[in-house]
């Protein structure tokens, strides 16, 4: 599982959950540093979760406006986790996807820069759709617990750590429909998992 847009409201919640689950999962995280946030960032890392680089500002027109704004937004990120954990990512998921509406002039050379500074980024391939407005916690059950079922090899699973409640109530059906289904193995990501990118299309 990989939480984007953290930390929130929501991360003790997520953790205490993830904690009494023996689970360990993936934050993509932005660039914020309230005393709340930076705590959060530091509780992610000491109990044993990947911390990964989202965004700073997570201001789309802005960082995916040319790939010099976008390394700034990254440099800025990278420097915000390292500085507040103590420890250096190498892990990035772009905002809205390796390929977006924002970036699709432009992503073949962001991406491009972002391997040649020896970082590795990860898409996903199940959505649990709870930025959907109106997403009541039955749907995004529904959605993670399908998307996995028909997933082919490990199944990466996208969700936003942003303060939404219904995401709170989905995430405890979706850990024990899953475990009795034969998933017993939640693992954070690292640098030897293949993690999915998406197809480039051709233009």
């Amino acid at each position: 599982m990989t939480f984007d847009d953290g930390p929130s409201s929501s991360t003790p919640a997520i953790l205490d959950l993830l904690r009494n689950e023996e689970i360990k999962a993936t934050f993509f995280v932005n660039g914020k540093t309230s005393l709340a946030a930076v705590s959060s960032l530091k509780r992610i890392a000491s109990e044993g979760h990947t911390i990964g680089m989202h965004s700073y500002s997570h201001q789309y027109r802005i960082i995916y406006a040319s790939v010099e704004n976008f390394i700034e937004d990254l440099y800025k990120n990278y420097l915000y986790i390292k500085n507040s954990t103590g420890t250096a990512p190498n892990l990035l998921r772009f905002p809205g996807g390796s390929i977006n509406t924002y970036n699709i002039k432009n992503y073949k050379l962001m991406t491009a820069e972002v391997l040649r500074r020896g970082f590795i980024y990860c898409d996903w391939n199940v959505s649990g759709g709870d930025t959907i407005k109106d997403a009541k916690a039955s749907d995004i059950a529904s959605n993670v617990i399908n998307g996995v079922r028909v997933s082919w090899g490990p199944a990466i699973v996208l969700l936003h750590d942003n303060g939404n409640s219904e995401l709170l109530l989905a995430l405890p059906r979706i850990i024990q429909t899953l475990k009795a289904d034969g998933y017993y193995h939640f693992s954070a990501l690292n640098n030897s998992i293949q993690p999915p990118m998406f197809v480039y299309p051709e233009y």
